[in-house]
């Protein structure tokens, strides 16, 4: 493990990002709660917080919008990033 993994580590940060680009679909969205789910177009489902939707399209996220978005590997499991309607 390297210097910022630990320090990431330790501090409940991200410690790996994989930037690759992915589509999906909103499974479902909360925006009182701030969090929801989405289906990846590869399969499975992948948590999604508000704090990684692009600003201008955190009021577009409803169930079945379509998404382009990045997957990081946290410490609790892979998590989409850079959410973007499409």
């Amino acid at each position: 493990m390297g210097f910022l993994s630990i320090i990431g580590y330790i501090y409940g940060r991200k410690i790996k990002r994989n930037f690759r680009g992915e589509t999906g679909t909103i499974k479902w969205f909360d925006p009182s709660k701030g969090y929801g789910f989405l289906i990846r177009d590869k399969g499975g489902d992948l948590f999604v917080h508000l704090r990684s939707v692009q600003s201008q399209d955190r009021r577009k996220l409803k169930e079945n919008t379509r998404v382009r978005f990045s997957v990081e590997d946290t410490e609790k499991g892979p998590q989409a990033e850079n959410i973007r309607v499409i």
